[in-house]
């Protein structure tokens, strides 16, 4: 790359212990314990793990090299339909709740239902949530291995959508038993987020305090000046990749070419624009913000793509060595060396971390008409991986 980092191997070490200080810590000490609502501080604070003590401790008593294989296949089972993770969630509630009811002694009626039987009598946007929001964004986890199969079974699925699952369980439970459930969202909220921004309840510090800003210092991005954008035919492009199975073809670039517009996001995020998360206030603002950070992975190739894709989508419709804009920008991903993958994963800390922080100015990553420093130098690094990638194109051919 032609940019210079002012830090030396030594650096890069450094940084990137500081970013390894940005994982989640899942010890339950009293250093670490998530800070909890009082909205949902109601609800069940025990995750209720994939797998039974017994056959945790008969997986334990297994070969080493077998309980990988087995751990598999009870995260893929556990995460194979909405259905599956509803069941899990809602059965101890169920049992608890009725148990509960009966001895209050309000009521003599014998709820026999299980959680399954409750699932075919679920509000339509429930199974969406439970099918689309969860089971489906834990298969892609998996899939692309931002969640280990340990954790699933761990922890039921990501620790951070636990709280939202239990408040949705605990709903269903509520509504089918005719009692009082948990509070609903409030309407500010409600009327400007879906069911995942919501699940963004529980603050869970990703970054340590004041770690963050030292991240793209380290790694020495000078704010060189933006690359001049090609004057080039304002063709339509195409983002679709069928192998693809995040929401890629929801970057809007069906206006003209390379105009870095806010309208370059993810289709599940076009419901509020960065006018609208800067328009919002308290408790709202910080739920859009961490909805946008827990859309991108934790290495860096999802905002290596949100930086790449638009570019290549005006350099050439179809591109020149793919048959799909996405396509192409993993080839390109899977040909940066790995000192270059480093600086987008210090890039991706740094900005997810502010917006798990509830920063505001961590929106300016995604804002790609920028002229902010670390935005330019993004487009400069996705300019010279599409260059060098070009140039090796041209060279093997």
């Amino acid at each position: 790359m032609h940019w210079k980092r002012r830090e030396t191997e030594q650096s890069i070490a450094e940084v990137l212990h500081s970013t390894a200080a940005m994982t989640i810590d899942t010890n339950h000490d009293e250093s670490t314990t998530p800070t909890v609502p009082p909205r949902v501080a109601t609800l069940s604070s025990r995750v209720t793990p994939v797998l039974s003590e017994p056959q945790i401790e008969h997986l334990q008593a297994l070969a080493s090299a077998t309980r990988p294989r087995l751990l598999k296949a009870a995260a893929e089972d556990f995460a194979s339909s909405g259905e599956s993770v509803f069941a899990h969630y809602v059965a101890p509630i169920l049992q608890e709740r009725r148990t509960a009811l009966l001895r209050s002694g309000t009521t003599d009626i014998n709820h026999f239902k299980t959680a399954s039987q409750l699932w075919p009598i679920l509000p339509d946007e429930e199974h969406v949530f439970w099918d689309e929001v969860i089971a489906q964004q834990l298969r892609l986890s998996l899939k692309h291995k931002s969640l280990s199969y340990d954790e699933c079974v761990k922890y039921a699925g990501k620790i951070e959508d636990v709280p939202t699952c239990l408040f949705h369980a605990e709903a269903a439970v509520c509504r089918y038993l005719g009692v009082d459930g948990p509070d609903p969202p409030p309407p500010d909220l409600a009327a400007t987020a879906d069911p995942v921004t919501y699940a963004m309840a529980v603050v869970i510090d990703a970054v340590e305090p004041g770690a963050a800003g030292e991240v793209l210092t380290n790694f020495g991005f000078p704010g060189v000046a933006r690359p001049q954008a090609e004057q080039e035919q304002e063709d339509e492009g195409e983002g679709d990749d069928e192998d693809w199975d995040w929401d890629w073809d929801g970057l809007d670039t069906s206006r003209p070419r390379f105009e870095c517009t806010r309208d370059m996001m993810y289709r599940p995020l076009t419901r509020f624009t960065l006018d609208d998360v800067r328009q919002a206030e308290g408790r709202s603002q910080t739920m859009m913000l961490r909805h946008l950070s827990h859309r991108f992975d934790t290495i860096g190739r999802e905002l290596f793509f949100y930086y790449v894709v638009p570019r290549l989508c005006k350099q050439s419709t179809p591109p020149r060595h793919s048959n799909n804009v996405v396509g192409l920008a993993r080839e390109i991903w899977a040909g940066l060396i790995e000192r270059e993958k480093e600086t987008w994963l210090a890039a991706n800390a740094m900005f997810t971390g502010e917006l798990d922080k509830g920063d505001v100015h961590g929106l300016v990553f995604l804002e790609l008409g920028s002229l902010d420093g670390k935005v330019t130098s993004l487009h400069d690094m996705a300019e010279t991986a599409v260059k060098l990638h070009d140039a090796k194109k041209v060279k093997e051919t």
